[in-house]
């Protein structure tokens, strides 16, 4: 798989509403370095702050690619050949009667897009149009986890299984 096809959507929120979320540019400093780590070369940030302070914030490194949206929506019509995945917990998709995969049976599509809500509730569920989304568990555990730990271990998954399907 090449790595250009892996790309993270995660939300980026008031600090107010999760006071764990920190200062912001230390927030998208985590994030850069995380996607650089983990073989990402794009990271897409749905800005769900009240005064939509996302857009003063970029990437300066120029190794992964940054780029800002106000909806899931508007990621799915930019990138329409990309699969989403999205990492949620059991209880969560369980109560809204969605089917889902665990994740050491989940067979991670060629082009991705790994979607983590923010973390302090979980993916709006109702936006997107597409009905070619996957969703993952990232483990049996069923309460929440944070969004990070969460991208980490699916793409540690991916990684795994793709270096074990080219051996």
């Amino acid at each position: 798989m090449d790595d250009k096809d892996i790309k993270i959507a995660f939300y980026f929120e008031d600090l107010m509403k999760n006071v764990s979320s920190g200062i912001p540019e230390a927030t998208i400093f985590r994030w850069r370095q995380n996607a650089k780590a983990l073989g990402v070369t794009h990271l897409l940030m749905i800005d769900i702050t009240t005064y939509q302070i996302g857009q003063y914030h970029n990437n300066p490194d120029g190794e992964v690619i940054f780029e800002r949206y106000q909806n899931l929506s508007q990621i799915e019509k930019k990138y329409p050949n990309f699969k989403m995945v999205i990492l949620e917990t059991p209880n969560t998709l369980e109560a809204k009667k969605i089917k889902y995969q665990h994740l050491p049976e989940f067979k991670h599509p060629k082009k991705a897009i790994y979607v983590v809500g923010p973390d302090s509730e979980p993916v709006d569920l109702t936006q997107g149009k597409r009905d070619n989304k996957f969703v993952v568990i990232p483990s049996d555990y069923r309460n929440a986890i944070w969004a990070e730990t969460a991208i980490s271990i699916a793409l540690y998954d991916r990684f795994v299984k793709t270096k074990w399907q080219s051996q």
